[in-house]
C-alpha cells in the first residue's frame, strides 16, 4: 500500500472539517517465522502496544468499514466539511483506497479486526478502524480513527 494515498485522504478530512482529525496509519511487518499477534503490534505500533480484542473477519466486511467510517459525517459540532464528503478529489482518493486494501485483501491468509487497548498512536473518540493482515509475505497493518 502506497502511504502516500492514506495521507492525501487524511489531509482531504481533515481540511476545513469542525472539530475533527483523522489519522491513518499503513505498516509491513516482516515475519521471519511464528510470532505472537502481542508481537506484530509492538513491532508496527511500538512497545507499549496492546491488544484489547482481535477477531478474525470475513474479507467481504473490509472495505465496507473502512469506507463507512471514513465517510462520516459527524453533527453540527464535530466531522469533515460537508463539502469535502461529496468533493471529486475525495471520491477519487477513495477509489485508490479501495484498489489498495482490494491487494491487501487479496494477498492475506488471515484478516483479522483489532482495537489497541494500550499504546494506540492516536486518540479514537468518532471511530476507528484496525485491520491485521497475514500473509506469505508477512504481516501488514492498517489502522485508523478520527478525533476532536
Amino acid at each position: 500500500m502506497d502511504p502516500r494515498v492514506l495521507d492525501d485522504v487524511a489531509e482531504t478530512l481533515n481540511r476545513n472539517g469542525r472539530n475533527y482529525t483523522v489519522f491513518l496509519q499503513y505498516t509491513e511487518v516482516p515475519l521471519p517465522g511464528p510470532v505472537s499477534k502481542g508481537t506484530i503490534m509492538k513491532a508496527a505500533f511500538g512497545i507499549d502496544a496492546v491488544i484489547g480484542e482481535i477477531r478474525e473477519v470475513e474479507k467481504a466486511s473490509v472495505w465496507t468499514e473502512i469506507r463507512d467510517n471514513l465517510l462520516y459525517e459527524g453533527d453540527h459540532g464535530c466531522g469533515p466539511a460537508p463539502q469535502t464528503l461529496r468533493s471529486t478529489k475525495l471520491l477519487g482518493l477513495l477509489d485508490v483506497l479501495k484498489s489498495e486494501v482490494g491487494h491487501l485483501v487479496d494477498g492475506a491468509s488471515t484478516i483479522e479486526s483489532f482495537w489497541l487497548s494500550e499504546g494506540d498512536p492516536a486518540y479514537r473518540v468518532y471511530w476507528d478502524f484496525g485491520f491485521l493482515f497475514t500473509g506469505r509475505e508477512g504481516a501488514r497493518v492498517l489502522l485508523g480513527s478520527s478525533s476532536d
